[in-house]
């Protein structure tokens, strides 16, 4: 190799110290930690008694709710239900069966394709 060039691709790098800001990193985490226990064992009060509250609304009010909602979704059904056995809604059982056939086809092909997954993913591993 022409010696030329071997000066010419060789760069200078900049040597950086950063044990400085890793000491004063270091001395504030540690400083942080010792405090920690002081923190833990003041425990306001009224903090507490806010949380239980605004946790006990947000039980009472999702109780409401999801009650409403089970109700409606539940009475639904059976309105759906008795219009089929008065004649106000006719299932077209051919189709249905069609697509419901379609729909376990995709199914088994998703199945067996997360069952062959973890074969090739095996495969992988060895090469690391």
């Amino acid at each position: 190799m022409n010696p030329s060039t071997e000066e010419d691709n060789q760069e200078e790098y900049e040597i950086l110290d950063v044990t400085e800001n890793a000491q004063q990193r270091m001395s504030a985490f540690i400083e942080y930690v010792g405090r920690v226990p002081q923190l833990i064992s003041r425990v306001p009060h009224s903090d507490v008694a806010v949380a239980g509250l605004g946790g006990w609304a947000v039980g009472y009010l999702f109780k409401k709710v999801g009650r409403v909602a089970a109700t409606s979704v539940g009475g639904g059904l059976c309105l759906m239900q008795l219009a089929y056995q008065s004649g106000y809604i006719t299932i077209n059982w051919n189709k249905l069966n069609r697509d419901m056939n379609r729909t376990q086809r995709i199914v088994d092909y998703m199945v067996n394709l997360v069952k062959i997954v973890p074969r090739y993913s095996d495969m992988w591993k060895l090469g690391y």
